[in-house]
């Protein structure tokens, strides 16, 4: 083999064994300080993120409050992006996804029935039509853009501490102690909306089972307990992937890929 074709196998390997968790990681926390930093300066350029989340840009149109159409049109095309690319906002920027990651969990497999997953688009639903016909709403109670940082405000500033928003962070945390991101799983209103938005994506993780061992490293990794390699489905629930590549960073064989089909 000539060297040239050897530099590429070793390039391959090297992308291959970088941790992708850690970069993750590094992602969900630079937004999570800027957030924590929105709340304690208001002045600051930083109030984009919060149109990040679709609902706490939807919730407030809904209910006829005054609402930025900057913000607006972020929230519309994070939605946009989701259908294309799937949920990673959830995987790479929900900052509540990133408290409940550092949580050690006892079980990431799925413990509760896979209907229940239909819990949070209940929720969701709940949340988009009380603004409609009560004017209220408790999205941005329990949306983890606007629940997280102020559940953590006392770090920056009391005034801006929720506790309510205290106790769904809590809440959620302790979940994920018993079943690896329940909240997201099970209750997350955003989550519901980004995972109708992506059930036609064009980005999907694959396994090759002709790699494939069997080993079951990746359904013991999986964040969302959707990936059945015993059972041979793959990825059960596919637009509950939230595309954290827990699956390829555990795989001894390189053989998780994420395809772009058209």
């Amino acid at each position: 083999m000539d060297q040239t074709g050897e530099s590429k196998r070793g390039n391959k390997h090297i992308l291959s064994t970088v941790k992708i968790r850690y970069l993750r990681y590094m992602v969900q926390a630079q937004i999570l300080i800027l957030l924590l930093y929105a709340l304690a300066a208001p002045n600051l350029p930083l109030k984009f993120l919060w149109g990040l989340d679709p609902l706490l840009s939807l919730s407030p149109v809904l209910s006829r409050a005054v609402f930025p159409v900057s913000l607006l049109l972020i929230g519309a095309g994070m939605i946009l992006f989701s259908s294309a690319f799937g949920r990673v906002f959830c995987g790479w920027i929900c900052p509540l996804g990133f408290i409940q990651d550092l949580v050690p969990s006892i079980h990431r497999k799925s413990r509760l029935h896979s209907d229940l997953r239909l819990l949070k688009y209940v929720v969701l639903l709940a949340g988009l039509v009380l603004p409609v016909i009560a004017g209220w709403s408790f999205l941005e109670w329990i949306s983890p853009l606007s629940a997280t940082p102020r559940a953590l405000g006392l770090i920056v500033s009391p005034k801006v501490f929720l506790p309510s928003s205290a106790l769904i962070v809590l809440l959620a945390a302790l979940l994920s102690v018993l079943e690896k991101r329940a909240w997201c799983r099970y209750a997350c209103p955003v989550g519901a909306l980004l995972s109708l938005s992506s059930a036609r994506k064009s980005l999907h993780v694959r396994i090759d089972r002709e790699r494939c061992i069997d080993c079951l490293r990746c359904e013991e990794a999986c964040s969302m307990g959707i990936i059945d390699v015993k059972g041979r489905h793959g990825l059960e629930w596919s637009s509950e992937c939230i595309l954290c590549l827990s699956c390829r960073d555990v795989c001894p064989k390189d053989a998780i890929r994420v395809e772009l089909e058209g």
